[in-house]
């Protein structure tokens, strides 16, 4: 018998039956809208979703456990230091695609894939390895990025380095591309659609961490 799924108060009998669910409260909401209370608990729910995991593959098994720790770390994390969510809004991504976005109340914000999530994918070593390296520099990005706020905010905007377009601190990410450029302050959209080029001479507009 299929296992079913449950995720808050709502039981799936199958993962496209969720994924179903999910896509269709994404798609419900243009860029940039927060969601309504009921959708806010929903997404929520999802956050501290725990699933049973599948005993066949040992390997996918040990994959679906760092995603959970990784979910799991971050939670505890937020209780411990008293930050909490604000707002979960639906922001824009690669291609214009939709993705849940979840602002934090130290200024901080971070997106969420129910796909991911639901279906958790087999992740490889080299994917975990990745995710270290950008939690381990995750808060200086942030006081990089704070600073270039105090430094350039013009009511709550600043201009994106590479469109000169003036954007909210929620519109705006770190790029870094490889092997040498590091830190400016690009709109979101922007950093995700060139993932994999690379430049390997230094740009005057390039940030610092002090």
């Amino acid at each position: 018998m299929r296992k079913q799924i449950l995720i808050g108060n709502n039981i799936f009998s199958t993962k496209k039956q969720a994924l179903g669910y999910y896509k269709a409260i994404l798609n419900s909401y243009n860029f940039g809208e927060s969601l309504s209370d009921k959708d806010y608990n929903e997404i929520f729910d999802l956050i501290k979703y725990d699933e049973s995991f599948d005993e066949e593959c040992e390997e996918c098994e040990h994959s679906e456990n760092v995603l959970d720790e990784e979910v799991q770390e971050k939670i505890e994390e937020e209780e411990q230091e008293d930050i909490f969510i604000e707002d979960i809004k639906v922001s824009k991504v690669q291609f214009n695609s939709k993705c849940f976005a979840v602002f934090l109340s130290d200024a901080s914000s971070y997106y969420i894939s129910y796909l991911m999530i639901i279906s958790r994918p087999t992740i490889n070593f080299e994917q975990i390895f990745n995710r270290a390296c950008r939690s381990t520099i995750q808060q200086d990005m942030r006081a990089v990025k704070q600073e270039y706020f105090n430094k350039y905010s013009i009511k709550g905007h600043v201009k994106c380095q590479e469109t000169e377009r003036l954007s909210k601190w929620e519109d705006l990410a770190i790029d870094h591309r490889q092997p040498n450029t590091f830190l400016r302050i690009v709109r979101s959209e922007i950093n995700l659609s060139r993932t994999g080029m690379a430049r390997l001479k230094r740009s005057s507009k390039d940030l610092t961490i002090q």
